[in-house]
């Protein structure tokens, strides 16, 4: 432009901001800003705005922050600029600067107390969360879906199950609409309170709402069950979802496995996994293969424990801790205990980080040896470091 004798003013600085902003190219349009002052033309409202929401979303709040203390020598902050700095606080959970800029307007808006509700939630500080939802409400302020649903995730932070049924129960006379984000969120919280029923009679009275249940929903249902070990019920909503048109994801089925695990059905956990998943195109992952070693070892399954342990690199997943130790678990209540200890330097042979739940596991496989001497002595000698023989009187 300077080659054609024609100099940028603040709307093509605005303009270039704004496409730059909703890029998230934070680094590029702070330079723009700067390069406005090196011409004399002086930012705006919308320049400072569209600088504040490119960090927020790469999380840059100290920069938003630096921003928003430049713009308030010049121009009056607005609602905008308030909630995009508190946004920019959420990816790192900076709840107290969040709630240090809100207080920086003495009238924020809506959106500022629902930015400073999010980061709060994001933050585990659910009691924070409430005091600025009532705050609202002292300050007349019409709260809307967003304002119910932060304060609906926050108490899913902190487990408050009651709380939460409130916000559910209170929207309806204040003229605000759940939809599926407020019923799974409050399902979720179910799950982590052991309120299995509770969570499907919410699933089940969200279409009466007139909302559709989505994967979300379903997941945080069969999650609900699994921890209340009803796996039938996990692997019905399974089948319901396929009926309302839903395609399970791995995600539901894992939960679904995780309730066979708590409940020790094994074979069911094994089928789920090895046909089910395969029927439906699933990546396994290493946390239902955990789940179904797991069970397998509950069930007193060790065969089919080792099975999956062996499956798992045709599945692209690579053995853990966990995986190792439920299978050894599993092979230590089937007497096995040479295969325990071949599993144990498989295990620091694959450089997999071997705990005191594998020695433990060792050395109640050996103790239960009829010759256990000998097995306690190779053990001790092959298997355990120098730190840990120091633990252990010579045999």
């Amino acid at each position: 432009m300077e080659d054609l004798g024609i100099l940028p003013n603040v709307v093509t600085f605005s303009g270039c901001m704004g496409a730059l902003a909703n890029g998230s190219q934070w680094r590029i349009t702070l330079q723009l800003l700067s390069s406005m002052k090196a011409i004399d033309v002086q930012p705006n409202d919308y320049t400072y705005n569209a600088a504040i929401v490119a960090c927020s979303e790469p999380g840059e709040w100290e920069v938003a922050l630096h921003l928003l203390t430049v713009m308030r020598r010049s121009l009056p902050l607005d609602n905008f600029s308030l909630a995009s700095a508190i946004n920019a606080c959420a990816f790192c959970a900076m709840w107290q600067n969040a709630l240090s800029i809100l207080a920086l307007k003495p009238d924020p808006g809506v959106s500022c107390f629902n930015a400073c509700l999010s980061v709060c939630g994001k933050g585990s500080r659910w009691q924070h969360a409430l005091q600025l939802f009532d705050e609202m409400r002292e300050r007349n302020m019409q709260q809307d879906i967003f304002s119910y649903n932060s304060a609906i995730s926050a108490c899913e932070k902190g487990a408050r199950l009651q709380e939460g049924i409130s916000f559910l129960d209170n929207m309806p006379s204040q003229k605000v609409a759940p939809d599926v984000f407020s019923f799974s969120t409050l399902m979720s919280v179910c799950e982590k309170t052991g309120h299995w029923e509770l969570a499907l009679s919410l699933l089940f009275a969200m279409p009466t709402k007139q909302v559709k249940p989505n994967n979300v929903s379903y997941n945080a249902a069969i999650s609900a069950c699994s921890k209340g070990t009803q796996w039938h019920r996990a692997l019905h909503l399974l089948d319901a979802m396929m009926v309302s048109q839903l395609v399970p994801d791995t995600i539901s089925a894992n939960a679904a496995i995780s309730a066979c695990e708590e409940s020790g059905d094994w074979e069911a956990a094994l089928h789920l996994l090895t046909v089910r998943m395969c029927s439906l195109r699933l990546r396994r992952s290493v946390i239902g293969i955990s789940s179904a070693i797991s069970a397998c070892e509950k069930g007193s399954s060790w065969a089919a424990a080792l099975q999956l342990l062996r499956d798992m690199p045709t599945w692209r997943c690579v053995a853990n801790d966990i995986t190792y130790n439920s299978t050894m678990k599993a092979a230590e209540r089937g007497g096995h205990w040479e295969l325990v200890l071949a599993l144990l330097e498989e295990m620091n042979a694959s450089h997999v980080g071997v705990d005191l739940i594998a020695y433990n596991t060792a050395t109640l496989a050996c103790e239960r040896k009829l010759h256990k001497n000998h097995c306690m002595q190779h053990l001790l000698n092959e298997h355990l470091p120098a730190e840990v023989l120091e633990a252990f009187h010579p045999f």
